[in-house]
């Protein structure tokens, strides 16, 4: 009786984790394959009520349709994915050898992406921006400067950021740098005080890309959630905008309309070929995936202008 009973327990048991392990599947398969659908379902149901579950399902089909964009499986082509992090102060001795032959054999451009978190891989445009350009320019050859919480306010940053540089360039060349920083201090300061905080440290990097005759692209930083957060940026990418006017083979890109809605306030939604997408992280700051795809696109427009293409 007992045997029996033991047995019928065990059957039991086995059918529970079965069921567990097909419940997990499909929690967490099918919003992978069905990623698109899942987000587009969501985007069109944003007045339903929000339970842990759909808040779980949608961050992660965010992520897998992140990862099917960017290995090519939405498309069917699977390009290469090379990447390249360079951070500062940290150690670099794992850097890849021999970058500048490939490029010097490939003929294509050689573009440095730079900046705080806001160029990152993981809430930034970096990831995406890689993959864009390497579909516009087949050839190029594509490095990174990533430093979160650099800014370009205080001079010990400044001073981090040249340094960096120097030594990407003692080893390397770039034909264009492309450049977002958005780490901007908040607070309420008159046009000069901006100027002073902002102004040294921007002119540095011009005149550091114009001695060596790179080519920048400067994407201003978006509007911010934090109307405070937000008051920085305001102030200084007219001053980012004016210096660049100043130098010959420098572009300013402004992504501040990008995320803002028709009353001209922050919104954290885009609306899409797929209808509307949330487009910002919970912080109000970095971006998710579309959002990031939005910016990318406004670099890219301007990129195709200056850039021949092979």
């Amino acid at each position: 009786m007992n045997k029996e009973k033991i047995e019928k327990d065990n059957n039991a048991f086995s059918e529970i984790k079965t069921s567990i392990f097909i419940f997990l599947a499909v929690v967490l398969i099918m919003p992978f394959w069905e990623s698109e659908r899942a987000l587009v379902w969501q985007d069109n149901n944003l007045s339903s009520k929000s339970n842990i579950f759909k808040s779980f399902v949608y961050s992660y089909a965010q992520e897998a349709e992140k990862f099917k964009y960017m290995t090519g499986i939405n498309s069917g082509e699977v390009d290469e994915y090379k990447r390249e992090l360079f951070y500062i102060n940290q150690n670099k001795e794992d850097r890849e050898v021999g970058v500048e032959a490939d490029k010097e054999s490939s003929g294509g451009p050689g573009v440095l992406l730079m900046g705080d978190s806001f160029m990152g891989p993981d809430d930034g445009i970096g990831a995406i921006l890689e993959q864009e350009i390497s579909k516009s320019y087949k050839d190029a050859i594509i490095d990174h400067i990533i430093a979160n919480g650099q800014g370009l306010a205080q001079q010990e940053h400044q001073e981090n950021w040249i340094t960096s540089l120097e030594e990407y360039f003692s080893q390397n060349e770039a034909d264009w740098v492309i450049v977002q920083i958005c780490l901007i201090n908040g607070g309420h300061y008159s046009t000069e005080e901006w100027g002073n905080m902002y102004g040294p440290g921007i002119r540095k990097l011009l005149d550091f890309f114009a001695e060596r005759g790179v080519g920048v692209v400067w994407a201003g930083a978006p509007l911010m959630k934090n109307e405070r957060l937000s008051n920085g940026p305001k102030n200084v990418n007219p001053i980012i905008e004016n210096l660049i006017g100043e130098y010959e083979n420098a572009y300013f890109v402004d992504t501040w309309d990008i995320f803002m809605d028709s009353e001209g306030k922050y919104s954290s939604f885009l609306l899409t070929q797929e209808g509307y997408r949330k487009a910002r992280n919970e912080d109000g700051m970095h971006y998710l995936f579309p959002g990031a795809k939005a910016v990318t696109a406004e670099i890219m427009q301007l990129l195709n202008k200056i850039i021949p293409s092979p």
